[in-house]
């Protein structure tokens, strides 16, 4: 009967707990908020130490409290257990943060004190420890939940995306506007965060940078010239990262 029923009866993983995810992706945000509130404060929803926004924390553009003006923020982390990849959403509503896992939505609320995380989710309380770590290139999250462990490797879909904007230099209007001045030439080899085009629109003056160290394989627009938004100034090429 056993050897017949094995699979059903000795699963050989247990599937992962809603709450675990969760716990996991409350201290990722938890890590990026706790620096600064918008108020200048603490960020709201717990106490303890994280990573501050980067750049001057004192910057409005350094707050990740996921502000927007007539919008509701939203976000999604993929965590990587094993080969499979669970979706948690957040929701940046003024009446706190709802987080869905496992086709579960709820708001919550509560504190991360080093590693220990401590939360109301789904009308349940939530403890939990997470330990991040960088391992060869990768963002790893250890979980401790429910008497079990989890092993995920975090994937942060917006933090992702900026990161292959960059990497592939996508060096594009942000909005309709002149230009104003082109301070590279085709085939010149320039540092990461070089200033290679002036443009201006509504009326303030934009610089757009090298995104990575490479080289300008062609200038796409000179002085003058208006471009919609989202148009390419810029044909770029970064250099072959070492190793």
């Amino acid at each position: 009967l056993i050897e017949r029923n094995r699979a059903e009866l000795l699963p050989t993983e247990l599937p992962v707990l809603p709450e675990a995810l969760v716990a996991a992706a409350f201290a990722v945000m938890q890590a990026e908020t706790l620096g600064r509130s918008r108020s200048g404060g603490s960020a709201s929803g717990g106490s303890g130490s994280g990573e501050h926004g980067a750049g001057d924390g004192n910057s409005p553009w350094a707050i990740r409290d996921g502000w927007r003006a007539n919008l509701t923020a939203s976000r999604t982390i993929l965590l990587q257990h094993g080969d499979v990849a669970h979706a948690v959403r957040i929701d940046y509503l003024p009446t706190g943060r709802a987080f869905t896992a496992a086709g579960i939505t709820a708001v919550a609320s509560g504190s991360v004190d080093g590693r220990k995380v401590a939360l109301q989710w789904n009308g349940q309380a939530v403890t939990a420890r997470v330990a991040r770590v960088r391992d060869a290139g990768h963002d790893k999250l250890t979980t401790f939940c429910a008497g079990r462990r989890f092993d995920f490797e975090l994937h942060d879909l917006l933090a992702e995306s900026e990161a292959g904007e960059e990497e592939g230099g996508g060096l594009t209007a942000p909005m309709p506007g002149k230009i104003l001045a082109v301070l590279v030439a085709a085939g010149a080899t320039v540092e990461k965060g070089a200033p290679l085009v002036v443009m201006e629109a509504m009326k303030m003056e934009h610089t757009i940078a090298a995104p990575a160290k490479g080289i300008v394989k062609d200038v796409l627009y000179a002085p003058g010239d208006q471009v919609p938004e989202g148009a390419a100034l810029i044909a770029f090429e970064p250099s072959a990262k070492p190793g």
